[in-house]
């Protein structure tokens, strides 16, 4: 039987996930920090990520949750342009990142920020 209360907390938890993800891409992108994405589908992708980390760092004998979040932060930081390079996925929005290029001091502390810890 199902809980309503756990279901509502684990439905705004969720919520509250979704927001923070969204509105910092979205932030990123027109500060130029980020190429341009869809920022709720990043964040949905972000989200079930970090799900699946969680459920395998618990039923698997052998798993290293931090390398798993590093390789997560790695391949978002890439997808977003962190590291220079031009995703290359075939959209428009790839095609244009290019031209979009943040200037170089906004992405150094974006990138060192990114890649903390």
């Amino acid at each position: 039987m199902r809980n309503r209360e756990i279901d509502r907390a684990i439905r705004e938890f969720y919520e509250l996930e979704r927001m923070i993800l969204v509105e910092s891409i979205r932030r990123g992108v027109s500060e130029r920090i980020f190429r341009p994405t869809d920022a709720d589908q990043l964040a949905m992708l972000i989200s079930i990520h970090l799900d699946g980390v969680t459920v395998a760092s618990s039923i698997r004998e052998v798993f290293d949750m931090n390398l798993a979040i590093a390789n997560l932060k790695a391949l978002v930081g890439r997808y977003l342009g962190l590291d220079g390079s031009v995703w290359t996925a075939g959209s428009q929005e790839a095609a244009s990142a290019d031209t979009r290029k943040p200037r170089q001091s906004k992405r150094s502390s974006a990138r060192s920020r990114f890649h903390a810890h």
